[in-house]
């Protein structure tokens, strides 16, 4: 089924089907390796869920699509009025034009709020895996997580998302080591290598080296635990606890990348695993990271309304992450209808501006009929004037303008909440 066998990463996109029986898009690298007479001896296959990925190309076919729409539906309005424009009076004329230009006026809106729909979604579903604790997701919480992250780290030329993978192995790993709690313990530093510590590790290259250390307090291992722990499919754990694995697909990695790694473990006294990456004389790719503000939650009920289900999606998960107990509609008569189920519970709502049935300022206006004191945050892919000049400009209303990222939406409902 796979060829790899020009020693090189091929890729391939497949479709696995998990424990419960549901399917998923999955995208396999595969490489094939080699023993010293470069003689195929494996295969090294590293997947990667790949469902949010094909979320995002969805929701860009759909915009591409009315794009489409749009485009050929105002290019149909001018060819079909063109002879009138023409044979009519200069008074029909500019009244002809100031029609079309109105026409064209709405198109534009419809354009730039299904724009900001579908650049919500994709902005904000990216900004909340930036957020992820990536290692807390994998450990219990009974294992306490330390970091040393060294200020000057030399550039490597790797791959993020298998030197992530190489990461998140070794903290599965040092997770089952400690069955009784711990800690885990993450360290980054500059390392040269020279003659001398080739003499003793004959295998390694002199040179400058990014270092990636993973420590354990856990159990540790014995010398003939040590000497098979990158064999594949060697596992210490009972059945249905270990593949065997994990630490094969870390050694292919970094074999991968021309790195090297090191075991130090003894019995009751914990594992290191340390990583070699070769240091490149080239600018890093990406942006220093900038240190992000702390975004408070809570634990309020939010009653939400919107109408485009993935942006209901987003905002719904932002905010459940968040302490947040969430109540959602798809349009004002469900937010309505809650509301008069679940009205003394519920502390803010958040209403989109434009749905069908009843739109948001249909709905709130229904609201505060019986509670006149309701908090509420309106959102829009459409611009302000467009909606309702009057109530949306009101002093006093907060609406928010889409695109907007999770952190603001979690901003503004925090501040909203807490303003008497």
């Amino acid at each position: 089924m796979f060829k790899a066998s020009r020693g090189i990463e091929d890729i391939y996109e497949l479709t696995y089907i998990r424990k419960d029986g549901s399917r998923f898009p999955a995208v396999v690298s595969v490489t094939a390796l080699r023993d010293a007479q470069d003689a195929i001896i494996g295969y090294l296959l590293i997947g990667t869920d790949n469902t949010a990925r094909k979320q995002v190309e969805a929701e860009q076919k759909q915009l591409a699509q009315r794009l489409r729409d749009h485009q050929f539906y105002t290019r149909s309005l001018f060819e079909s009025n063109i002879d009138a424009l023409v044979t009519t009076d200069p008074s029909g004329i500019i009244t002809d034009v100031n029609k079309q230009m109105e026409a064209v006026g709405t198109l534009a809106g419809g354009i730039a709020h299904d724009f900001n729909n579908v650049l919500t979604v994709i902005l904000g579903f990216g900004e909340l895996l930036k957020l992820r604790k990536l290692l807390r997701k994998v450990v219990r919480e009974d294992i306490r997580i330390r970091t040393t992250l060294a200020e000057k780290v030399p550039t490597i030329r790797a791959d993020q998302g298998q030197v992530e993978q190489v990461l998140i192995n070794l903290a599965l790993n040092a997770r089952d080591a400690m069955p009784g709690g711990g800690q885990l313990l993450v360290e980054t530093q500059e390392e040269w290598i020279d003659e001398e510590y080739v003499k003793q590790y004959p295998y390694m290259k002199p040179g400058r080296y990014a270092v990636l250390s993973v420590s354990d307090t856990g159990i540790g291992m014995d010398e003939g635990t040590r000497d098979r722990i990158f064999e594949p499919f060697f596992t210490t754990k009972g059945p249905d606890k270990g593949t065997g694995l994990g630490l094969a697909v870390v050694y292919g990695v970094v074999k991968q990348h021309n790195g090297f790694i090191h075991i130090y473990s003894e019995p009751g006294k914990g594992t290191t695993f340390r990583i070699y990456f070769p240091a490149v004389d080239v600018p890093p790719d990406s942006k220093s990271v900038v240190a992000r503000p702390v975004i408070r939650g809570g634990s309020e009920t939010v009653l939400l309304a919107e109408d485009t289900e993935s942006v209901r999606h987003l905002a719904e998960q932002t905010l459940i992450a968040h302490g947040y107990r969430v109540l959602s509609a798809c349009d004002g008569e469900e937010a309505v209808d809650i509301f008069r189920r679940h009205g003394k519970e519920i502390a803010i709502v958040v209403l989109d501006m434009v749905m069908p049935n009843m739109g948001g300022k249909q709905a709130y206006d229904e609201m505060i009929a019986t509670n006149p004191g309701l908090k509420a945050i309106f959102m829009s892919g459409y611009s302000p004037n467009a909606i309702h000049d009057s109530f949306v400009l009101h002093p006093g209303v907060t609406f928010l303008q889409k695109p907007f990222p999770p952190g603001i939406l979690l901003k503004t409902v925090r501040e909203v909440l807490d303003n008497a």
